[in-house]
């Protein structure tokens, strides 16, 4: 039970005002939403956000820095934090082992257990902060959790040019003022997947796999992040086979009494 949860309805359709009203929503939203909207309802909540300062920073340009609290952060080895800068620079990709020993050491061989050491210290480290989840383990691999699904939505637009004009809306772009096809690192602060911790509410996430403006995989990817770091059924998935953008099947009584069911059973 979250008695102090904010929901925000953002949505085409004005008819479920006041069923928005009853689950005492924080605000009600029509598309197309204009920022300045936007900002008004998140500076208007029904029940403000309190914000904490434990973030943790990292300075990539001069000399590589990590901060937790605005302090540097102490690994017990050097190479632990030069590990942590490649996988920084890798983007969210999976590095094999052995590629990161090579990394590290360049030719030498026997490395294997002090990589293993630098490892557990690279865990532990973060572990100790409240961060580990931001490590993606898997046999004979490590990654930084890095999802870009608003990189991969940019591409899905370049892929798929309006039939009117020929050419594509690039809607990303739009949103984040811009050019992003080739600069995933403008998206990551635009990316909701990246800031997720445990402290994240229930979600509610709806797609169709035939969707021609935005790709399914994202909501895939954001359902599944929210679900590794919070648990299993935080986050609700529901992807709707053959369904277009704006497709009736989100209309239908029956979905629309399940999601006032969601909102009810999580509020």
């Amino acid at each position: 039970y979250r008695p102090t949860i904010n929901i925000i309805f953002a949505t085409a359709y004005s008819n479920y005002y006041q069923q928005a009203m009853r689950i005492h929503a924080s605000g009600y939203m029509l598309k197309p939403i204009r920022a300045e909207v936007l900002l008004e309802e998140l500076n208007d909540l029904r029940h403000p956000v309190q914000r904490g300062d434990d973030l943790l920073h990292v300075r990539t340009f001069g000399d590589f820095e990590v901060f937790y609290h605005d302090q540097p952060l102490i690994f017990r080895y050097q190479k632990t934090k030069e590990m942590l800068a490649y996988l920084i620079d890798r983007r969210g990709a999976m590095v094999e082992s052995d590629t990161l020993i090579t990394i590290l050491w360049g030719g030498e061989t026997d490395r294997s257990n002090y990589f293993k050491q630098i490892r557990k210290d690279l865990k532990d480290t973060l572990e100790e902060i409240g961060c580990g989840d931001v490590l993606i383990k898997r046999r004979g691999a490590i990654g930084l959790f890095g999802c870009y699904d608003l990189h991969l939505q940019s591409q899905f637009s370049a892929a798929h040019p309006m039939a009117s004009t020929g050419q594509p809306v690039m809607f990303v772009d739009k949103f984040v003022g811009a050019e992003t096809l080739n600069n995933p690192n403008v998206l990551y602060f635009s990316n909701p997947s990246n800031f997720v911790t445990r402290n994240c509410p229930p979600m509610f996430i709806q797609c169709g796999d035939k969707d021609q403006v935005v790709p399914y995989e994202g909501s895939i990817q954001l359902a599944e992040r929210i679900n590794a770091v919070c648990g299993e059924g935080r986050a609700e998935l529901t992807v709707f086979h053959d369904a277009l953008h704006g497709d009736p099947q989100y209309e239908t009584p029956e979905n629309i009494d399940r999601i006032f069911a969601f909102i009810e059973k999580n509020k």
